[in-house]
Protein backbone atom coordinates (compact mmCIF):
# COMPACT_ATOMS: atom_id res chain seq x y z
CA UNK A 1 0.00 0.00 0.00
CA UNK A 2 3.06 2.64 0.49
CA UNK A 3 3.90 2.03 -3.44
CA UNK A 4 0.41 2.85 -4.11
CA UNK A 5 0.05 5.97 -1.87
CA UNK A 6 3.17 6.93 -3.86
CA UNK A 7 2.00 6.59 -7.18
CA UNK A 8 -1.36 8.54 -5.51
CA UNK A 9 0.73 11.25 -4.87
CA UNK A 10 2.20 11.94 -7.35
CA UNK A 11 -0.55 11.61 -9.79
CA UNK A 12 -2.44 14.42 -7.78
CA UNK A 13 0.60 16.57 -7.97
CA UNK A 14 0.75 16.06 -11.32
CA UNK A 15 -2.72 17.18 -11.31
CA UNK A 16 -2.08 19.96 -9.71
CA UNK A 17 0.60 21.40 -11.98
CA UNK A 18 -2.07 21.07 -14.89
CA UNK A 19 -4.86 23.01 -13.58
CA UNK A 20 -1.97 25.63 -12.79
CA UNK A 21 -1.59 25.91 -16.47
CA UNK A 22 -3.60 28.30 -18.34
CA UNK A 23 -4.12 26.03 -20.83
CA UNK A 24 -6.20 23.58 -19.20
CA UNK A 25 -8.69 26.26 -17.94
CA UNK A 26 -10.61 25.98 -20.93
CA UNK A 27 -13.07 24.18 -20.42
CA UNK A 28 -13.82 25.50 -17.05
CA UNK A 29 -13.76 29.16 -18.69
CA UNK A 30 -16.45 28.28 -20.96
CA UNK A 31 -18.81 26.79 -18.52
CA UNK A 32 -17.98 30.32 -16.89
CA UNK A 33 -18.84 32.26 -19.86
CA UNK A 34 -21.90 30.23 -20.67
CA UNK A 35 -23.25 30.92 -16.87
CA UNK A 36 -21.95 34.55 -16.57
CA UNK A 37 -24.10 35.64 -20.22
CA UNK A 38 -26.82 33.33 -18.98
CA UNK A 39 -26.93 34.79 -15.54
CA UNK A 40 -26.21 38.33 -16.37
CA UNK A 41 -27.28 39.08 -19.53
CA UNK A 42 -30.26 36.79 -20.20
CA UNK A 43 -29.17 34.88 -23.51
CA UNK A 44 -30.45 31.93 -25.27
CA UNK A 45 -27.44 30.13 -25.64
CA UNK A 46 -29.01 27.55 -28.32
CA UNK A 47 -30.43 29.73 -30.43
CA UNK A 48 -27.32 30.84 -33.08
CA UNK A 49 -27.35 27.92 -35.77
CA UNK A 50 -23.04 28.08 -34.78
CA UNK A 51 -24.10 27.43 -30.69
CA UNK A 52 -21.34 25.02 -29.10
CA UNK A 53 -23.28 24.95 -25.64
CA UNK A 54 -23.33 20.92 -25.26
CA UNK A 55 -24.29 20.96 -21.48
CA UNK A 56 -28.11 20.81 -20.51
CA UNK A 57 -30.16 23.89 -19.34
CA UNK A 58 -30.93 23.02 -15.83
CA UNK A 59 -26.44 22.69 -15.68
CA UNK A 60 -26.18 26.03 -16.81
CA UNK A 61 -28.40 26.52 -14.03
CA UNK A 62 -27.13 25.00 -11.12
CA UNK A 63 -23.50 25.57 -11.98
CA UNK A 64 -24.50 29.57 -12.58
CA UNK A 65 -22.80 30.29 -9.34
CA UNK A 66 -18.69 29.80 -11.06
CA UNK A 67 -20.07 33.16 -12.87
CA UNK A 68 -20.14 34.44 -9.74
CA UNK A 69 -16.16 33.77 -8.74
CA UNK A 70 -13.61 35.97 -9.37
CA UNK A 71 -11.52 34.93 -12.44
CA UNK A 72 -8.10 34.76 -10.93
CA UNK A 73 -10.23 32.45 -7.90
CA UNK A 74 -12.14 30.43 -10.03
CA UNK A 75 -9.44 27.68 -11.30
CA UNK A 76 -8.00 27.17 -7.24
CA UNK A 77 -11.28 26.83 -5.63
CA UNK A 78 -12.67 24.29 -8.51
CA UNK A 79 -9.17 22.64 -8.17
CA UNK A 80 -9.60 22.39 -4.27
CA UNK A 81 -13.62 21.40 -4.57
CA UNK A 82 -12.46 18.38 -6.93
CA UNK A 83 -9.72 17.25 -4.43
CA UNK A 84 -12.45 16.87 -1.97
CA UNK A 85 -14.99 15.18 -4.73
CA UNK A 86 -11.43 12.95 -5.25
CA UNK A 87 -11.81 11.56 -2.07
CA UNK A 88 -15.44 11.50 -1.35
CA UNK A 89 -16.27 9.38 -4.45
CA UNK A 90 -14.35 6.33 -3.09
CA UNK A 91 -15.67 6.36 0.40
CA UNK A 92 -19.24 7.05 -0.97
CA UNK A 93 -18.36 3.89 -3.13
CA UNK A 94 -17.09 1.64 -0.40
CA UNK A 95 -19.73 2.09 1.71
CA UNK A 96 -22.82 1.35 -1.07
CA UNK A 97 -20.39 -2.09 -1.83
CA UNK A 98 -20.28 -3.01 1.51
CA UNK A 99 -22.39 -1.48 4.48
CA UNK A 100 -20.35 -1.33 7.59
CA UNK A 101 -17.01 -1.52 5.52
CA UNK A 102 -13.64 -0.81 7.63
CA UNK A 103 -12.33 2.44 7.57
CA UNK A 104 -9.08 0.36 6.49
CA UNK A 105 -10.72 -0.62 3.33
CA UNK A 106 -12.43 2.74 2.92
CA UNK A 107 -8.44 4.79 2.80
CA UNK A 108 -7.50 1.60 0.57
CA UNK A 109 -10.23 2.27 -2.10
CA UNK A 110 -9.27 5.74 -1.93
CA UNK A 111 -5.62 5.51 -2.34
CA UNK A 112 -5.96 3.19 -5.46
CA UNK A 113 -8.56 5.48 -7.01
CA UNK A 114 -6.71 8.55 -6.47
CA UNK A 115 -4.04 6.60 -8.46
CA UNK A 116 -6.03 6.85 -11.54
CA UNK A 117 -5.05 9.27 -14.33
CA UNK A 118 -8.20 10.40 -14.32
CA UNK A 119 -8.22 11.64 -11.00
CA UNK A 120 -6.00 14.47 -12.07
CA UNK A 121 -8.28 16.03 -14.52
CA UNK A 122 -9.36 18.48 -10.75
CA UNK A 123 -10.94 21.82 -13.50
CA UNK A 124 -13.56 18.80 -15.32
CA UNK A 125 -16.54 18.39 -14.37
CA UNK A 126 -16.91 14.39 -14.39
CA UNK A 127 -15.74 13.97 -10.50
CA UNK A 128 -18.90 16.42 -9.06
CA UNK A 129 -21.49 14.23 -11.30
CA UNK A 130 -19.84 10.84 -10.43
CA UNK A 131 -20.48 12.09 -6.30
CA UNK A 132 -24.01 13.06 -6.91
CA UNK A 133 -24.74 9.93 -8.63
CA UNK A 134 -23.20 7.71 -5.59
CA UNK A 135 -24.91 9.84 -3.12
CA UNK A 136 -28.29 9.52 -4.79
CA UNK A 137 -27.51 5.53 -4.54
CA UNK A 138 -26.52 6.00 -0.67
CA UNK A 139 -29.45 8.10 -0.06
CA UNK A 140 -32.12 6.60 -1.66
CA UNK A 141 -33.37 4.31 1.25
CA UNK A 142 -34.25 7.01 4.02
CA UNK A 143 -33.85 10.58 2.41
CA UNK A 144 -35.61 9.82 -1.55
CA UNK A 145 -35.94 13.35 -1.77
CA UNK A 146 -31.80 14.70 -1.19
CA UNK A 147 -31.25 11.33 -3.13
CA UNK A 148 -33.77 12.37 -6.18
CA UNK A 149 -31.80 15.97 -5.93
CA UNK A 150 -28.31 14.57 -6.09
CA UNK A 151 -29.54 11.56 -9.01
CA UNK A 152 -31.27 15.03 -10.95
CA UNK A 153 -27.79 17.14 -10.48
CA UNK A 154 -26.10 14.21 -11.75
CA UNK A 155 -27.94 14.73 -14.80
CA UNK A 156 -26.22 17.91 -15.94
CA UNK A 157 -23.72 14.70 -17.66
CA UNK A 158 -26.10 12.82 -18.87
CA UNK A 159 -23.65 10.93 -19.58
CA UNK A 160 -22.51 10.03 -16.15
CA UNK A 161 -26.34 10.61 -14.28
CA UNK A 162 -27.82 7.70 -17.05
CA UNK A 163 -26.50 4.34 -15.14
CA UNK A 164 -27.66 5.74 -11.79
CA UNK A 165 -30.74 6.77 -13.32
CA UNK A 166 -31.13 3.11 -14.23
CA UNK A 167 -30.31 1.95 -10.48
CA UNK A 168 -33.11 4.12 -9.45
CA UNK A 169 -35.40 2.03 -11.87
CA UNK A 170 -34.61 -0.93 -11.26
CA UNK A 171 -34.42 -0.72 -7.81
CA UNK A 172 -37.99 0.41 -7.74
CA UNK A 173 -36.80 3.87 -6.25
CA UNK A 174 -39.90 5.51 -8.50
CA UNK A 175 -39.97 8.40 -6.05
CA UNK A 176 -36.18 9.13 -6.83
CA UNK A 177 -36.42 8.45 -10.49
CA UNK A 178 -39.24 10.53 -11.26
CA UNK A 179 -37.95 13.40 -8.40
CA UNK A 180 -34.82 13.26 -10.25
CA UNK A 181 -36.52 14.34 -13.65
CA UNK A 182 -38.43 16.76 -11.97
CA UNK A 183 -35.29 18.35 -11.00
CA UNK A 184 -34.14 18.19 -14.32
CA UNK A 185 -37.17 19.43 -15.98
CA UNK A 186 -37.76 22.54 -12.99
CA UNK A 187 -34.47 23.81 -13.52
CA UNK A 188 -34.60 23.67 -17.43
CA UNK A 189 -37.74 25.54 -17.49
CA UNK A 190 -36.49 27.97 -14.67
CA UNK A 191 -33.43 28.47 -17.19
CA UNK A 192 -35.51 28.82 -20.11
CA UNK A 193 -37.66 32.02 -17.63
CA UNK A 194 -34.55 33.83 -17.74
CA UNK A 195 -33.76 33.17 -21.30
CA UNK A 196 -37.38 34.02 -22.42
CA UNK A 197 -36.84 31.09 -24.50
CA UNK A 198 -39.23 28.55 -25.59
CA UNK A 199 -39.00 25.31 -23.51
CA UNK A 200 -40.03 23.21 -26.31
CA UNK A 201 -37.38 24.88 -29.14
CA UNK A 202 -34.16 24.99 -26.62
CA UNK A 203 -34.90 20.93 -26.25
CA UNK A 204 -34.89 20.59 -30.32
CA UNK A 205 -32.03 22.71 -30.42
CA UNK A 206 -29.92 20.89 -27.68
CA UNK A 207 -30.42 17.78 -29.74
CA UNK A 208 -29.07 19.27 -32.56
CA UNK A 209 -25.77 19.95 -31.03
CA UNK A 210 -25.46 16.64 -29.38
CA UNK A 211 -26.09 15.10 -32.57
CA UNK A 212 -23.69 17.19 -34.65
CA UNK A 213 -20.67 17.11 -31.42
CA UNK A 214 -21.39 13.35 -31.00
CA UNK A 215 -23.43 11.62 -33.90
CA UNK A 216 -22.73 13.57 -37.18
CA UNK A 217 -20.17 13.08 -39.58
CA UNK A 218 -16.87 14.41 -38.26
CA UNK A 219 -18.09 14.31 -34.98
CA UNK A 220 -15.93 14.63 -31.85
CA UNK A 221 -14.35 10.73 -30.88
CA UNK A 222 -13.75 9.71 -27.24
CA UNK A 223 -11.08 7.18 -26.02
CA UNK A 224 -13.71 4.79 -25.11
CA UNK A 225 -16.65 4.21 -27.35
CA UNK A 226 -16.77 0.87 -29.80
CA UNK A 227 -17.58 2.73 -32.76
CA UNK A 228 -14.32 3.07 -33.96
CA UNK A 229 -13.26 -0.32 -33.02
CA UNK A 230 -16.24 -1.39 -35.41
CA UNK A 231 -15.94 1.29 -37.86
CA UNK A 232 -12.18 0.10 -38.29
CA UNK A 233 -13.96 -3.47 -39.68
CA UNK A 234 -17.05 -2.50 -41.83
CA UNK A 235 -18.29 -0.22 -43.90
CA UNK A 236 -19.94 3.02 -42.53
CA UNK A 237 -23.22 2.51 -43.07
CA UNK A 238 -23.01 -0.82 -41.19
CA UNK A 239 -20.49 -0.04 -39.10
CA UNK A 240 -22.90 2.54 -37.70
CA UNK A 241 -25.79 -0.34 -37.73
CA UNK A 242 -23.98 -2.56 -35.78
CA UNK A 243 -22.43 0.08 -33.14
CA UNK A 244 -25.95 0.94 -32.52
CA UNK A 245 -26.92 -3.24 -32.00
CA UNK A 246 -23.94 -3.72 -29.42
CA UNK A 247 -24.80 -0.52 -27.48
CA UNK A 248 -28.20 -1.82 -27.32
CA UNK A 249 -27.28 -4.95 -26.88
CA UNK A 250 -25.09 -4.19 -23.87
CA UNK A 251 -28.09 -2.20 -22.18
CA UNK A 252 -30.03 -5.51 -22.51
CA UNK A 253 -27.84 -7.33 -20.49
CA UNK A 254 -27.69 -4.59 -17.86
CA UNK A 255 -31.05 -4.73 -17.55
CA UNK A 256 -31.76 -8.11 -17.58
CA UNK A 257 -28.74 -8.49 -14.81
CA UNK A 258 -30.74 -6.14 -13.16
CA UNK A 259 -34.17 -7.97 -13.28
CA UNK A 260 -31.88 -10.80 -12.02
CA UNK A 261 -30.85 -8.80 -9.14
CA UNK A 262 -34.55 -7.78 -8.04
CA UNK A 263 -34.82 -11.73 -7.04
CA UNK A 264 -31.54 -12.41 -5.95
CA UNK A 265 -28.27 -10.30 -4.87
CA UNK A 266 -27.96 -6.36 -4.01
CA UNK A 267 -28.40 -4.09 -7.44
CA UNK A 268 -25.96 -1.98 -6.25
CA UNK A 269 -23.60 -5.01 -7.75
CA UNK A 270 -26.06 -5.59 -10.71
CA UNK A 271 -26.35 -2.20 -12.25
CA UNK A 272 -24.06 0.55 -11.83
CA UNK A 273 -20.80 -1.47 -12.23
CA UNK A 274 -22.28 -2.73 -15.72
CA UNK A 275 -24.18 0.67 -16.88
CA UNK A 276 -21.02 2.26 -16.17
CA UNK A 277 -18.92 0.55 -18.81
CA UNK A 278 -22.37 0.38 -21.42
CA UNK A 279 -22.00 4.65 -20.45
CA UNK A 280 -17.76 4.55 -21.84
CA UNK A 281 -18.52 2.31 -24.93
CA UNK A 282 -21.29 4.15 -26.27
CA UNK A 283 -20.85 7.74 -25.15
CA UNK A 284 -17.95 10.43 -25.91
CA UNK A 285 -15.96 9.90 -23.10
CA UNK A 286 -12.43 11.20 -22.35
CA UNK A 287 -9.93 10.11 -19.96
CA UNK A 288 -10.70 11.35 -17.15
CA UNK A 289 -14.76 9.82 -17.78
CA UNK A 290 -12.65 6.25 -16.59
CA UNK A 291 -12.97 7.19 -12.85
CA UNK A 292 -16.70 5.74 -13.82
CA UNK A 293 -15.18 2.61 -13.29
CA UNK A 294 -15.14 3.42 -9.39
CA UNK A 295 -18.18 1.33 -8.81
CA UNK A 296 -16.94 -1.58 -10.27
CA UNK A 297 -13.58 -1.41 -8.32
CA UNK A 298 -15.50 -1.31 -5.50
CA UNK A 299 -17.08 -4.01 -6.25
CA UNK A 300 -13.94 -6.21 -6.65
CA UNK A 301 -12.26 -4.70 -4.09
CA UNK A 302 -14.75 -5.17 -0.67
CA UNK A 303 -17.96 -7.05 -1.34
CA UNK A 304 -17.23 -10.07 0.24
CA UNK A 305 -20.08 -12.55 -0.80
CA UNK A 306 -18.81 -13.30 -3.87
CA UNK A 307 -18.53 -17.59 -4.74
CA UNK A 308 -16.44 -19.41 -4.91
CA UNK A 309 -14.39 -17.95 -2.24
CA UNK A 310 -11.07 -19.07 -3.96
CA UNK A 311 -12.22 -17.61 -7.72
CA UNK A 312 -9.71 -15.58 -8.98
CA UNK A 313 -11.46 -13.51 -11.73
CA UNK A 314 -12.24 -10.62 -9.63
CA UNK A 315 -8.88 -10.12 -8.41
CA UNK A 316 -7.12 -10.67 -11.87
CA UNK A 317 -10.00 -8.12 -13.59
CA UNK A 318 -9.33 -5.45 -10.45
CA UNK A 319 -5.68 -5.14 -10.32
CA UNK A 320 -5.27 -5.27 -14.47
CA UNK A 321 -8.07 -2.47 -13.99
CA UNK A 322 -6.25 -0.78 -11.60
CA UNK A 323 -2.56 -1.09 -13.54
CA UNK A 324 -4.07 0.25 -16.83
CA UNK A 325 -5.82 3.29 -15.21
CA UNK A 326 -2.90 4.29 -13.48
CA UNK A 327 -0.63 4.43 -16.41
CA UNK A 328 -3.71 5.79 -18.65
CA UNK A 329 -3.14 2.99 -20.84
CA UNK A 330 -5.72 4.38 -23.83
CA UNK A 331 -4.02 7.91 -23.62
CA UNK A 332 -0.73 6.78 -24.12
CA UNK A 333 -1.49 4.45 -26.23
CA UNK A 334 -3.44 7.29 -28.39
CA UNK A 335 0.09 9.34 -28.58
CA UNK A 336 2.68 6.45 -28.92
CA UNK A 337 0.98 3.72 -30.12
CA UNK A 338 1.39 1.90 -33.48
CA UNK A 339 -0.47 4.14 -35.92
CA UNK A 340 -0.62 1.47 -39.21
CA UNK A 341 -1.46 -1.88 -39.82
CA UNK A 342 -1.75 -4.10 -42.31
CA UNK A 343 -5.64 -5.38 -42.50
CA UNK A 344 -8.52 -3.56 -40.54
CA UNK A 345 -7.94 -6.85 -38.27
CA UNK A 346 -5.23 -5.95 -36.74
CA UNK A 347 -5.59 -2.58 -36.92
CA UNK A 348 -8.76 -3.34 -34.59
CA UNK A 349 -7.03 -5.36 -32.43
CA UNK A 350 -3.41 -3.37 -31.76
CA UNK A 351 -5.04 0.31 -32.32
CA UNK A 352 -8.47 -0.29 -30.46
CA UNK A 353 -7.29 -2.82 -28.20
CA UNK A 354 -8.97 -1.05 -25.25
CA UNK A 355 -12.07 -0.75 -26.43
CA UNK A 356 -12.17 -4.45 -27.01
CA UNK A 357 -10.75 -4.10 -23.33
CA UNK A 358 -13.62 -2.73 -21.94
CA UNK A 359 -16.04 -5.15 -23.65
CA UNK A 360 -14.56 -7.89 -22.10
CA UNK A 361 -14.34 -5.96 -18.93
CA UNK A 362 -18.18 -5.94 -19.07
CA UNK A 363 -18.45 -9.62 -19.78
CA UNK A 364 -15.87 -9.91 -16.78
CA UNK A 365 -18.67 -7.92 -14.57
CA UNK A 366 -21.56 -9.69 -15.64
CA UNK A 367 -19.87 -12.78 -14.63
CA UNK A 368 -19.11 -11.75 -11.45
CA UNK A 369 -22.39 -10.28 -10.65
CA UNK A 370 -24.05 -13.90 -11.26
CA UNK A 371 -21.75 -15.12 -8.50
CA UNK A 372 -23.19 -12.55 -5.55
CA UNK A 373 -24.79 -14.52 -3.23
CA UNK A 374 -26.26 -12.03 -0.96
CA UNK A 375 -28.01 -8.53 -0.69
CA UNK A 376 -26.04 -5.43 0.07
CA UNK A 377 -28.61 -3.05 1.56
CA UNK A 378 -27.67 0.43 1.79
CA UNK A 379 -28.20 2.73 4.67
CA UNK A 380 -27.07 6.07 5.78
Amino acid sequence: MPLWALVAAVNLALGLALAANPDRQSDLETVRRWTHAWLFDGVDLYAPLTSGTDYPPHAILFLSPLALLPGAAAAPLWMALNLLLAVLAPVLAARIARPGVARADIVCLAILFLGWSGTKALLQFTLLTLVLGLAAMRLAERRPGWSAVCLGLALMKPQIGLPFLLWAGFSRHTRVAVGSLIVVAAGSVAWCVRASADPFHVARRYLEILQVYYAGRGSMVGVSQAGPLIHRLAPDAAASVATGLLSAALLGIVCAAALRARRGPGLPFAVPAMACIWSLTTFYHLTYGFVLLLPLAALLLLADAIEPAGWRLPVVTFWAMQVLLVVDAPGLWRRFGPVTWRTPLTEAVFQDWYRLALIGLFAAAWAIQRRIRRPAAITV
